[in-house]
């Protein structure tokens, strides 16, 4: 998946809430993934999670269910709050 908009996110907050948005992005999706899973930072904005003996239908569900879960609450910054969003990279083409 890759974070929506992140570019927009660095150009007008700066680079060091990109890296709080990117932290945040990882820690509500280890909440969901599990111990036998893997998920990994693929590039710059880009993550991979790969999902172990699961079915096309329920790694849709846990894609719908991360993506609920990384927009359910913005991060919080000094002077507001950065909303964040994702999307499957099969979306993005």
């Amino acid at each position: 998946f890759d974070v929506d908009d992140f570019k927009s996110v660095n150009d007008q907050y700066g680079h060091l809430v990109g890296d709080l948005v990117l932290q945040a992005v990882c820690q509500r999706v280890r909440r969901r993934v599990r111990k036998d899973e893997l998920f990994a930072r693929y590039g710059g904005e880009e993550f991979v999670v790969v999902l172990a003996e699961t079915t096309l239908a329920d790694a849709v569900r846990v894609a719908d269910d991360l993506r609920k879960i990384v927009a359910a609450e913005p991060v919080r910054i000094v002077d507001g709050a950065v909303p964040i969003t994702i999307r499957a990279a099969s979306a993005m083409t």
